[in-house]
C-alpha cells in the first residue's frame, strides 16, 4: 500500500470510525473489535513454555499479581486498576500451623503437593508430570467485569472446575494504528483447582471435548458476553504474509470508504438542489402573482381610459347638437 493512501486512509478513519457498516473492518486491521467476545483458553501442558513447566505455580503466580516485570504493558498513564483475589487469613494460619512460611505461592504450592500425594496414596504411584491438578485459563472479559461477576458466573453455570485464584488484567492493550486510540484488553487469569478427590482424577480427563465446550459456553453466557464462534486457521502465517494480508485488509477499506463518500456527497447535492426548488418555489409564486396583479391593475387603467374617453366624446357631442338648436 502506497504511503500516500495509508495516510489518506488514516485521516479518512477518523471521521467513520463510529459508522457500523466500517467497524468490523477496522476490527480485523486493529486484531480486536471494539465490543469483546467470549473466550476461555486453558494452558494445557503441551501449550506450556519450558519456563512456565520450569516456574510452575510460583511463576504463574508472578505473573498473574504482577510481580514479574512484563514488557507489553500500556503506559502509565493508560492503565487502570488490576484485581486479585487476596490471600486470606484462612489461608495463612493453615501454613503457620505447618511452620511454613504464609504467603499465597507456599500455600499454593502446598495444595499442589497434597493433591499428587493423595493421587500417590490412592493410585500406588506418582502423578504423571504433565497432569496438572492445578491449571490456568484466560477468559476474555469487558471493562465492567469484577471478580465478583466472574465467581458468580461459574457458579450459576455449574462450572466443574473450583477457581482458586482470579487475577484480572486492566493495564494491557496495544494503539490502533489508524484512529490512535488506545484498545485495552481486558482479561483475567484464573487458577482452577483440577482434581476430584473422590475419584481420584483430574476433572478435565473425564470431559469430553463436546461436553467441555458447553461448560465454557455456559460461563460466556452468564458473564453476558458473546460466544466467539469464529474459527481460527490452522495454517501459521510468516510476517511477511500477515503484513501482506493487512496491507489487503487496509486497501478494501479504503475502497469502502472512498465509495461511501460519493454515495454521501451525491446524496448532499441531491438534497441541495430540493432545498433550491423548495425555497424558489414560493419565490416564483410571488412573482407570478405580483405580474398578474400588476397585469390586472393595468386592465383596470385603460378600461377608466376608455370610459373617460367615451364620456368626453358623449359631452362634446350634447355641446355640438345644444349649439345647433340655438341657431
Amino acid at each position: 500500500m502506497k504511503k500516500s493512501d495509508w495516510e489518506e486512509l488514516k485521516f479518512k478513519a477518523k471521521k467513520v470510525k463510529n459508522l457500523p457498516q466500517f467497524q468490523e473492518a477496522f476490527a480485523k486491521l486493529s486484531g480486536r473489535s471494539r465490543k469483546a467476545k467470549g473466550n476461555i483458553h486453558f494452558a494445557t501442558y503441551s501449550r506450556l513454555s519450558k519456563q512456565s513447566k520450569r516456574g510452575g505455580i510460583k511463576r504463574i503466580l508472578a505473573h498473574n499479581k504482577r510481580e514479574q516485570e512484563v514488557s507489553y504493558l500500556l503506559p502509565q498513564e493508560q492503565r487502570e486498576a488490576n484485581e486479585y483475589t487476596p490471600f486470606t487469613e484462612r489461608q495463612a494460619e493453615i501454613l503457620k500451623k505447618l511452620n511454613i512460611e504464609p504467603t499465597q505461592e507456599n500455600f499454593f504450592i502446598g495444595y499442589e503437593k497434597e493433591i499428587r500425594n493423595d493421587y500417590e496414596k490412592f493410585h500406588k504411584r506418582k502423578m504423571p508430570k504433565n497432569s496438572q491438578p492445578l491449571i490456568e485459563a484466560v477468559l476474555n472479559l469487558e471493562a465492567h467485569h469484577t471478580i465478583q461477576d466472574i465467581q458468580n458466573a461459574l457458579k450459576q453455570s455449574n462450572f466443574p472446575l473450583q477457581a482458586v485464584h482470579i487475577a484480572i488484567h486492566r493495564d494491557e492493550g496495544h494503539k490502533d494504528e489508524l484512529t490512535d486510540e488506545t484498545i485495552k484488553n481486558y482479561h483475567a487469569h484464573i487458577i482452577f483447582k483440577n482434581y476430584d478427590y473422590n475419584t481420584h482424577r483430574t476433572i478435565l480427563r473425564g470431559l469430553d471435548k463436546k461436553e467441555f465446550s458447553q461448560c465454557q459456553q455456559r460461563l460466556i453466557k452468564a458473564l453476558g458476553m458473546q460466544i466467539n464462534k469464529e474459527q481460527k486457521s490452522t495454517r501459521h502465517l510468516s510476517k511477511w504474509q500477515m503484513i501482506h494480508r493487512k496491507e489487503k485488509q487496509a486497501e478494501r477499506l479504503l475502497k469502502e470508504i472512498r465509495q461511501y463518500e460519493k454515495t454521501q456527497e451525491k446524496a448532499v447535492n441531491f438534497n441541495e438542489r430540493n432545498l433550491t426548488n423548495t425555497n424558489t418555489a414560493p419565490q416564483v409564486k410571488n412573482g407570478l402573482n405580483q405580474t398578474l396583479d400588476a397585469k390586472a391593475q393595468k386592465i383596470a387603467d385603460l378600461r377608466k381610459e376608455v370610459s373617460q374617453s367615451t364620456q368626453n366624446r358623449y359631452k362634446e357631442q350634447t355641446t355640438t347638437k345644444d349649439k345647433d338648436f340655438e341657431r
